[in-house]
């Protein structure tokens, strides 16, 4: 196993599901840059098979990035992997970021899928990505909560198909350290030819413990990859913060024992704000309830409370509002770009269209981002929203 730590940046793929976070093909551009003056190793561009502007962006990312490895995130479908390699094309060293879900909640309610059918899924997918490139990283979703013999006997047949790194994301927050850590020393332990890949980390935010959690997935869990975002963006509280990460490694080096490229002089200008500070950090449990899910925007219905791990009869007291109900953004195919300046006509025509005209403008709030994209929330106008450094029209 490399002593080495590999630095996965995922802040322009699942950083932009934070509330707020939509941007432009260019400002996405700018921020590949300074994360390959960073000197990150893998720069997860954005899910290009999830719409037009995606697609653009990541093309756009790879033609220009020569240092980092330029990847994609895509289902396990054909479509969706080949979409994602005609995106990387142009990349100096690509990656396809594969996944599937495997834990039973999300197997049955959201994929309406067998173990079996999901099993021959995985292993078709990373067979097909493998003719497409030979970097291929697959994630089991909400992997940390899966069962894990059936986890292992899909971990051994990716790996099988070609997989060169394996993902294990703590996809709703629910992991303490020393269990997270013990999770992927299992898997390691249980899985044949587990030295045949690198294996990663991803983890959320929504106890506050993902740093926490990722550097016990390396330390305890003898990890080389850890997936994190600027300044922790993410959706729902955020995921893994790539400054907070780096410098404990850097810092604690006689406890880690591991080697990382980032430039450390470099961090203090990634780590300005992306976004305005009353949204550039995830925030916890129910406030973190407005993000763009780029896979299933909506909870499944009777499933609330379920599909996460929140609880709303046990903590009802500690339940505020959210900012915004839903964020409108590239994922939805409703990105509205509005220029600097939208003018309150424009955004009611907008509104209309979002709404099919079925709801009074008048009670809804427009919340306008410097960048042009717009989200609504429906309330008063007479109560004031906790927000600075953003336009209210």
């Amino acid at each position: 196993m490399s002593d080495k730590l590999i630095i996965f940046d995922t802040t322009l793929r699942d950083g932009e599901q934070s509330p707020g976070a939509s941007m432009t093909k260019d400002e996405k551009l700018r921020i590949a840059r300074q994360l390959e003056r960073l000197r990150v190793d893998v720069i997860e561009a954005g899910f290009a098979a999830s719409s037009n502007g995606d697609f653009e962006a990541v093309k756009a990312i790879a033609d220009h990035i020569r240092e980092s490895t330029v990847c994609s995130l895509a289902r396990a479908n054909d479509r969706d992997i080949s979409r994602a390699a005609e995106a990387l094309k142009g990349a100096a060293h690509s990656r396809i970021h594969t996944f599937i879900a495997t834990s039973a909640l999300h197997m049955e309610k959201k994929l309406r899928m067998t173990q079996d059918q999901v099993f021959e899924q995985a292993k078709l997918s990373v067979r097909f990505a493998r003719n497409l490139t030979d970097d291929i990283e697959f994630s089991p979703e909400d992997g940390y909560r899966s069962d894990p013999d059936f986890l292992c006997r899909v971990l051994e047949a990716v790996i099988a198909e070609g997989a060169t790194t394996i993902n294990i994301p703590d996809t709703v927050g629910y992991a303490i350290p020393e269990l997270y850590g013990n999770f992927i020393l299992d898997l390691r332990q249980r899985v044949p030819n587990a030295d045949k890949a690198i294996w990663s980390v991803h983890c959320h935010n929504d106890l506050g413990m993902a740093v926490a959690n990722s550097l016990a997935g390396v330390k305890i869990g003898g990890a080389r990859q850890i997936e994190c975002t600027i300044n922790g963006l993410g959706e729902r509280a955020g995921n893994c913060s790539l400054e907070e990460v780096v410098m404990a490694v850097k810092t604690r080096r006689d406890y880690f024992g591991l080697d990382i490229g980032i430039v450390g002089r470099d961090l203090e200008a990634s780590d300005r704000p992306i976004l305005p500070p009353e949204i550039s950090r995830g925030r916890k449990g129910h406030e973190a309830r407005a993000d763009q899910e780029k896979l299933a925007p909506q909870t499944p219905l009777g499933l609330r409370g379920r599909w996460g791990f929140w609880r709303g009869e046990r903590d009802r007291r500690f339940r505020p509002k959210p900012l915004v109900r839903h964020c409108w953004g590239e994922v939805d195919g409703t990105r509205a770009e509005l220029g600097r300046e939208p003018a309150g006509r424009r955004v009611g025509q907008v509104w209309r269209r979002f709404s099919g005209g079925n709801r009074p403008f008048q009670d809804i709030w427009v919340l306008a981002h410097r960048t042009g994209s717009v989200w609504f929330r429906k309330c008063p106008f007479s109560l004031a929203l906790p927000i600075r450094k953003l336009d209210i029209f």
